[in-house]
């Protein structure tokens, strides 16, 4: 009982100390989020002290539910449609990056590694959505019970260097190469805010968001169960409150609460140190790194045509950026590489291009598996 308390005193309060710690040192490439995220994966695996999976999954799950419309209510939909051409087409050309990428690593390595359709299938699901698309393409081909050990952990190892390098080194070196984001887009709402305003002179705005957040989770929830006769699609879930979230931007009044966007980006904090401690290790090096070289082969390829289909096209950085993100991570990182870039003006199109991922990826995920299936047996 004593170590249930104490892992979730950790996810409630380690992100302030990561973020004194990323302050006291001042370098981008030791960012909160990868402060929380590695120590989360320390934590479950050095056996520091005893994980609750439940306990881990239950956080993961609840931050995300709160953090996207705390992180919403300052968008502005209306100055997103003129962001949106060129958000799409990069996030298009990254699913496409990755499809190419798959079909190649899988004819590559099909007489090297087993269950190439298994894991060409999942990997296009982590892509284009995240773990859960992983997961239930997974389920949906019926694939060996390891994969889904060996995979998610092989993502926190490829996916965690990758990030590391989006919040350190990414910005500089893809500004090389792209365009810089169009200022005369930037909206004129609290994006343009970069001081943390989660300050006790905001608790009342705070405290609005928070009660209108609860009243938005609700009515998702309930709308859920009414379509599905259940609340555990949280893909619906995610889709609906994301909705009503938006729909509540359109009210000046919400658009401009202090402190509602930084609640939702230390939210974001705990979701990586609770994601942190569900990444299981056990037997992981001695079975599991064929399945890591595969998708970090697949992961390469796909970061490097995207920037070069970014740079012919003439894709802005900041958009490449945020669109690689959303198809490699999903929306819960949308917000701290938006902090990285100091370009909050994207979060919703990063947010709303990885729920398009969500939906669109258990189709493509399974498409690759049943054509492989046909090709490669």
């Amino acid at each position: 009982m004593i170590f249930n308390i104490l892992q979730s005193i950790t996810i409630l309060l380690f992100p302030i100390l990561a973020i004194k710690i990323n302050k006291r040192i001042g370098k981008d490439w030791l960012s909160p989020v990868i402060l929380c995220y590695s120590s989360g994966i320390a934590l479950a695996n050095l056996k520091i002290m005893p994980i609750n999976e439940s306990i881990a999954d239950y956080f993961s799950q609840g931050t995300i539910l709160f953090a996207i419309p705390l992180l919403l209510y300052s968008t502005d939909i209306i100055g997103w449609f003129k962001l949106a051409k060129s958000t799409i087409l990069s996030f298009v050309v990254c699913i496409i990056s990755g499809l190419l990428m798959t079909l190649l690593v899988s004819f590559f390595y099909r007489n090297e590694i087993d269950h190439i359709p298994h894991l060409a299938g999942m990997i296009t699901g982590i892509y284009t959505g995240g773990i859960p698309n992983m997961n239930a393409i997974g389920i949906a081909t019926h694939a060996p019970e390891k994969l889904f050990i060996y995979l998610n952990a092989a993502d926190v190892l490829v996916g965690g260097l990758y990030l590391v390098f989006l919040t350190s080194f990414a910005p500089k070196l893809f500004g090389i190469f792209l365009p810089k984001f169009e200022t005369k887009n930037l909206l004129s709402v609290p994006f343009g805010q970069t001081e943390n305003q989660l300050i006790i002179s905001n608790l009342k705005e705070i405290l609005i968001a928070v009660g209108l957040t609860i009243l938005i989770i609700g009515a998702s929830a309930s709308l859920t169960k009414m379509i599905t006769g259940q609340i555990a699609s949280i893909g619906l879930i995610i889709l609906l409150l994301t909705s009503f979230s938006v729909f509540a931007s359109f009210s000046k009044r919400i658009r401009v609460l202090r402190g509602s966007y930084d609640l939702g980006d230390y939210l974001l904090l705990m979701f990586c140190i609770a994601i942190g401690m569900l990444a299981d290790f056990q037997n992981f090096l001695s079975e599991g790194i064929d399945a890591t070289l595969f998708m970090g082969s697949i992961w390469l390829g796909m970061v490097l045509i995207h920037l070069l289909f970014s740079w012919l096209l003439k894709i802005d950085r900041d958009t490449t950026m945020i669109t690689s993100t959303a198809a490699l991570y999903g929306p819960p990182f949308i917000g701290q590489i938006a902090n990285v870039i100091k370009n909050r003006t994207l979060v919703f199109s990063g947010i709303a291009t990885g729920l398009l991922g969500y939906a669109i990826g258990n189709f493509i995920g399974i498409g690759v598996y049943s054509m492989l299936q046909m090709f490669l047996n």
